[in-house]
């Protein structure tokens, strides 16, 4: 993991994440098309790269890396990153919303079953959607409070 006090966070324009959007919306339409999707993919992934040459270390690029990240174990990583670049941005909407997306992929790899991490997250998710909740993170509270995680 990247030691967070080594780099300058700069917010990301607006207007950079135009083209971040359209490969999202490029690489979401194909999944759902039953399409190739691997291209898009990579494009979007190494526009997220040059954004984080150009910008720096950001919670929003790391999330959104891993949110496109086949690999679990880079996945992972890369969730931890940007949870820690969210505190260190003080940022409680990335807090929230990178807890979240933790406990989403812990979800898929089937950790319900009350898995020490998974726990873990829940509780960290928990205690950031006092001051920052959307219907992404809404979402995610009623899938672990079914599981009785929360």
């Amino acid at each position: 993991m990247c030691v967070v006090a080594m780099f300058k966070i700069n917010k990301v324009p607006e207007s950079e994440w135009v083209n971040i959007i359209e490969l999202s919306a490029s690489y979401t339409n194909n999944v759902v098309a039953g399409l190739e999707a691997e291209n898009a993919r990579s494009k979007l992934l190494l526009a997220l790269s040059k954004l984080r040459s150009k910008y720096g270390e950001s919670s929003d690029i790391c999330a959104t890396m891993a949110d496109y990240t086949d690999d679990f174990m880079v996945r992972e990583k890369l969730y931890y990153e940007a949870y820690i670049y969210a505190l260190y941005e003080k940022s409680e909407r990335n807090m929230s919303l990178v807890s979240g997306s933790v406990c989403d992929f812990f979800l898929e790899l089937n950790q319900a079953d009350g898995g020490v991490k998974l726990l873990i997250w829940a509780s960290i998710f928990a205690s950031h959607l006092e001051k920052y909740s959307d219907e992404y993170t809404d979402e995610i509270y009623k899938c672990l409070k079914s599981k009785g995680l929360l």
